[in-house]
């Protein structure tokens, strides 16, 4: 078993500063200013999509006064140190691919009353510069005392092109550990006069290892309005779901490609809460 010690203390010129909901001082002198959108809350439920009832899910949404408004094709880098210290903490790093763009973004679970045994989640989500701050902030954080074992393997990437770290970053020997590219078709509520759906988000996404999903999420400010977008998601997906099943429950793209590519990880995710077990069929 390869053993590699992940240093506590980070002695590394970094930006490191406090993170706070929604007001974010971070530091972003050393790294390259990006345009970003204010901090959110990202509240989101998947469903089950099966692509021979693609035509008859996107029938409902026409008839729900959803109308499809992209397509596109995505690829999403997942990055942590060997430790998976990101991970552990439910903060998911990633470098998004948008055809010729690319931007940094890290979701950070909320726990206590948001991601409890509820289907639906609630991420912090904070884009570019500021996404990387916060993950050197996070690192900084760690407390270790020994040698850990290797929890999973980063080979496989080779052929292909891997977003460059900046330079600072990198000195954190940040490395890949999944890759998935996604096409995803996104539909939005046109119907004003439907105010319990108008601010939904409807994406549904095919891999190019298989898995299909479909997700709707809301977008929010203030996390007082977490209960309500909660309910607005959780009656959509209802009327979502495919015909002849029973369960509106999925699992997400990222959570499948560490089921089947990293099951180490995976388990570790469901020993530490942050995934859920597979309910025994």
């Amino acid at each position: 078993m390869a053993f590699v010690f992940c240093q506590s203390n980070l002695s590394i010129a970094l930006p490191i500063s406090r993170i706070r909901f929604l007001t974010c001082s971070l530091r972003t002198s050393q790294l390259p200013r990006q345009h970003s959108n204010s901090d959110v809350f990202e509240v989101e439920q998947k469903f089950p999509l099966s692509l021979d009832s693609l035509p008859i899910l996107e029938e409902r949404l026409r008839i729900l006064g959803f109308e499809q408004i992209t397509t596109k094709e995505l690829t999403d880098w997942y990055f942590d140190n060997v430790c998976s210290d990101l991970v552990q903490q439910d903060c998911w790093l990633r470098y998004r691919e948008d055809e010729n763009q690319g931007e940094w973004q890290l979701k950070k679970g909320v726990r206590g009353q948001y991601n409890g045994a509820n289907t639906s989640t609630v991420y912090e989500e904070i884009e570019g510069a500021k996404a990387l701050n916060a993950a050197v902030d996070l690192l900084a954080k760690v407390e270790r005392k020994a040698d850990v074992p290797l929890p999973f393997e980063f080979a496989g990437f080779a052929p292909f092109h891997i977003p460059k770290l900046l330079e600072e970053i990198s000195l954190l020997q940040l490395h890949p550990f999944a890759r998935i590219l996604t096409k995803r078709a996104s539909w939005v509520s046109t119907d004003q006069c439907n105010m319990m759906f108008w601010a939904l988000t409807v994406d549904l996404d095919i891999t190019d290892f298989g898995y299909a999903v479909g997700e709707v999420e809301a977008m929010i400010k203030d996390r007082r309005d977490v209960p309500r977008a909660r309910a607005a998601i959780n009656g959509l997906v209802k009327r979502l779901k495919p015909v002849g099943t029973h369960s509106t429950i999925a699992i997400g793209k990222l959570e499948y490609y560490l089921q089947s590519r990293q099951p180490e990880l995976y388990q570790m995710c469901i020993e530490r809460g942050i995934v859920k077990e597979p309910a025994a069929e």
